[in-house]
């Protein structure tokens, strides 16, 4: 692994593409279950946000193998170690949550009882992939909205740590993710 002040530009598009599209999916799932909205609206955001799901695990396989080969910036020598355990754990939490945000929203789409088609990056029907089922759908929705809302925390404390190293400390540690830098 190769070390630097600043993550490659692969790393920070992967990073910002992600934060824009799992923001994107947010608003699209707020709208899967509308009963003001025709039957036909809440396919189409059932499947935009599916599509999301899957472009977003592909792109988290994407992160995590760029990770792996290229490493990260280099640790803050003057961080305390009770950071340096933070920041790990709260980037190893996020990977875990986005991939769990979308096992478990392809499982629950995959028991979704409607009888029309789920298309998912605008061919492949994964709503006939399993049986169908009506509990088993609910219990991976619920699901799905629990990691949801833990993964919103996680999301919160992230922009909170990196505008207060942005901010308040000006160390340099969120101009490593900004693009351009």
């Amino acid at each position: 692994m190769s070390k630097s002040a600043s993550y490659s530009g692969v790393q920070k598009t992967l990073h910002w593409t992600m934060a824009l599209l799992i923001t994107l999916m947010l608003f699209a799932g707020q709208f899967i279950d509308d009963p003001g909205k025709l039957l036909a609206e809440q396919l189409a955001s059932r499947g935009q946000h599916g599509s999301g799901g899957v472009i977003v695990g592909l792109l988290l396989i994407w992160r995590l193998v760029a990770r792996l080969v290229r490493g990260g910036p280099d640790k803050d020598p003057n961080l305390p170690r009770w950071q340096q355990v933070a920041v790990a754990v709260s980037h190893m939490g996020m990977y875990l949550l986005i991939g769990l945000l979308v096992v478990t929203g392809l499982v629950s789409a995959c028991y979704a009882t409607h009888p029309f088609e789920l298309p998912l990056l605008g061919g492949l029907d994964i709503a006939l992939a399993m049986n169908s089922s009506e509990v088993q759908f609910l219990r991976m929705r619920d699901w799905h909205e629990l990691v949801t809302q833990i993964a919103m925390g996680f999301v919160a404390v992230h922009v909170i740590a990196a505008l207060y190293h942005g901010l308040w400390l000006r160390d340099g540690v969120m101009r490593r993710m900004l693009p351009g830098r």
